[in-house]
């Protein structure tokens, strides 16, 4: 009898967390955060007052195609069984702001400077001329002379932006955006740091001077469908430390890094599409990494690239710090750098791949790599193999091996 009762004091205790999920509503334009966001017509405005209340099993659905000028913060879990959605719709979370046309100095001749000190660690804010981003792809910004921009270009330095502008013209011709943010923690478009649960459906995230997705702490179960990252700062897409994600479907691109990894989380990526990153496509340091069915290109450095976690992320002893790749399907097309680089340290697979077009082949620094019924073709050079690479391949053509 006393284990019947805790069985239904056990089923009507879900039912009554089931009872206080809830489905919540969000619209930049006609929303109000006075609003209970219960309904369309009840929508809240900002993405901030819709966060701030959800419980596991809860939805936050999105006004269509609608643009934030705010970040998605989490600053709540789901459980495994009801999990927190967020329903994009295709709405934009943009970190582009206007800049201010009334502080702009002249610092002769065309050359025009705004002081500004959002830019600091991996924040690389970019400049725009409406939706055009006229930010030069270019090294690192403080490295970059401003008196050797083009007319109609902008740089975000750490002191501040600097715009070269046409031929009679001044910074107030212009509808000039930075996307350097409002505040110091408005960094990446969607935040999500020690919480766990959490599903993000088709959104886009753009323009924020870090990253567009950005996953910090330790989180478990977040899945992400159908999300594009653009003309963010630094990574379009990046997990830290200890954390369990799985992608389905990815658009990232004229990022610096499509996606970028480090610590000892664990991802899971199919359907991506990583194309355009000034740096890399796929860079990954430490921890478990899965890309499938997956095509990188036109990547301004390397295409895909394997490294060890390093530095304070590393945990002597840890087999996670050095890193698990599994590659699956992924055609490599084209792009600056290596088609493919594994450092020392790393263990990497690679199955029913193609390696082509780009102006260096594959590279093996070491660790043990082994790749399955893989191509390399049309490459400016061949693939490098170090003695200090454990190396094996089974139906495969263009290793040199």
């Amino acid at each position: 009898m006393k284990t019947l009762s805790c069985i239904i004091a056990a089923g009507t205790l879900l039912c009554l967390c089931h009872a206080r999920a809830a489905e919540y509503y969000a619209d930049p334009v006609n929303g109000d955060d006075g609003n209970d966001g219960r309904s369309v017509a009840a929508a809240f405005k900002t993405l901030e007052r819709a966060t701030k209340g959800l419980k596991a099993g809860d939805v936050l659905n999105l006004a269509a195609g609608a643009v934030f000028h705010e970040a998605l913060v989490m600053v709540s879990s789901g459980t495994a069984a009801e999990p927190i959605i967020v329903r994009g719709n295709g709405a934009v979370v943009s970190g582009a702001h206007p800049i201010d046309p009334a502080k702009w100095v002249s610092k002769g001749g065309n050359l025009w400077f705004q002081a500004n000190d959002r830019r600091w660690g991996a924040l690389r804010p970019r400049v725009f001329i409406g939706d055009e981003m006229v930010s030069p792809v270019c090294g690192h910004p403080d490295k970059v002379d401003p008196a050797g921009l083009k007319p109609r270009t902008g740089i975000w330095r750490t002191e501040g932006v600097f715009f070269m502008a046409e031929d009679g013209k001044t910074p107030g011709d212009y509808a000039l955006y930075g996307s350097a943010g409002r505040n110091r923690d408005e960094h990446s478009g969607v935040l999500i740091e020690d919480q766990s649960y959490i599903t993000v459906e088709s959104l886009v995230a753009e323009r924020f001077p870090n990253d567009g997705f950005n996953v910090h702490g330790v989180c478990y179960g977040l899945v992400f469908r159908n999300i594009v990252a653009r003309e963010n700062g630094d990574d379009g897409f990046s997990i830290h430390e200890d954390i369990d994600a799985t992608v389905v479907g990815l658009h990232s691109h004229h990022n610096d890094y499509g996606i970028q990894d480090a610590g000892f989380a664990q991802l899971v990526v199919s359907g991506a599409v990583l194309e355009d990153n000034r740096l890399c496509g796929f860079d990954e340091h430490g921890g478990i990494r899965i890309l499938r069915d997956s095509v990188v290109r036109r990547n301004g450095g390397r295409q895909i690239s394997i490294h060890p976690s390093s530095g304070k992320r590393r945990l002597s002893g840890s087999p996670l710090a050095e890193t698990v790749a599994y590659l699956q399907n992924v055609r490599v097309d084209g792009g600056e750098g290596e088609a493919l680089l594994v450092d020392a340290a790393v263990t990497v697979t690679a199955k029913k791949c193609v390696f082509a077009g780009t102006k260096k082949g594959c590279e093996f620094r070491g660790g043990r790599v082994h790749v399955e019924d893989c191509t390399v073709e049309g490459c400016g050079t061949e693939t490098r193999i170090s003695p200090k690479c454990v190396f094996t391949q089974s139906g495969s053509s263009g290793f040199g091996q």
